[in-house]
């Protein structure tokens, strides 16, 4: 039996470092529809960063509930997840929504899973990653408030599965709603700037 993991915060404060990189952005271009074209070398820095560590926390997913199965891109990633994730489970991660209450912003980063197809914000990361001189103005900020986000929902499930890994149990009954609600509000300090549904939450979120 793999044994559940202890409550480490190194991947969730390298979160919280990056979301504290995405607010300050919003101090300098607004947050807003308007402005979610908007690309630059900052946007690109986290657009960058912040894929390359989903990257790192899926993969880290996938050692943990297929840990027999080589995996070495997304597509890998989401056939793992797929195969080995109770359905309701799966589908409870791709319809995962996360918001920003400030600016009355809310997407579903992952929906396009539900197709068996990758986010465009993933293919905008490979597109900068490596064809950067056709591909710069992909770097953009809604494309970065995806990135984020969909690395909030990551490190919640991540944190959630490898704490209760041993009990395998609780992550394919109804209770594993609980137990993620329990993950969220062990990881402190809380997220801020980038929230998930308020009902993760011990008080309700205004959005």
């Amino acid at each position: 039996m793999i044994k559940p993991q202890q409550l480490t915060t190194n991947y969730w404060n390298y979160f919280l470092a990056l979301e504290e990189d995405l607010e300050q952005l919003s101090r300098f271009v607004e947050f807003n529809p308007d402005n979610f074209g908007a690309y630059s070398i900052e946007l690109a820095h986290l657009l960058l960063t912040s894929s390359s560590e989903i990257d790192v926390l899926i993969k880290q997913i996938c050692s943990l509930i297929a840990p027999q199965t080589k995996v070495s891109n997304i597509n890998n990633y989401r056939k793992v997840l797929k195969n080995n994730l109770q359905s309701y489970i799966f589908d409870g991660f791709i319809q995962e929504k996360f918001f920003i209450p400030r600016y009355h912003l809310e997407f579903t980063p992952w929906a396009s899973w539900k197709n068996d197809e990758n986010p465009e914000w993933w293919r905008s990361y490979n597109n900068v990653k490596h064809k950067r001189d056709s591909s710069f103005k992909e770097a953009n900020l809604e494309n970065v408030i995806n990135v984020v986000g969909a690395l909030l929902i990551v490190e919640i499930y991540y944190y959630w599965i490898s704490t209760h890994i041993g009990d395998i149990e609780v992550i394919k009954t109804i209770d594993a709603d609980n137990t993620r609600r329990e993950t969220i509000w062990k990881l402190e300090p809380n997220s801020e700037f980038v929230k998930l549904e308020s009902s993760y939450y011990p008080r309700h979120l205004a959005v």
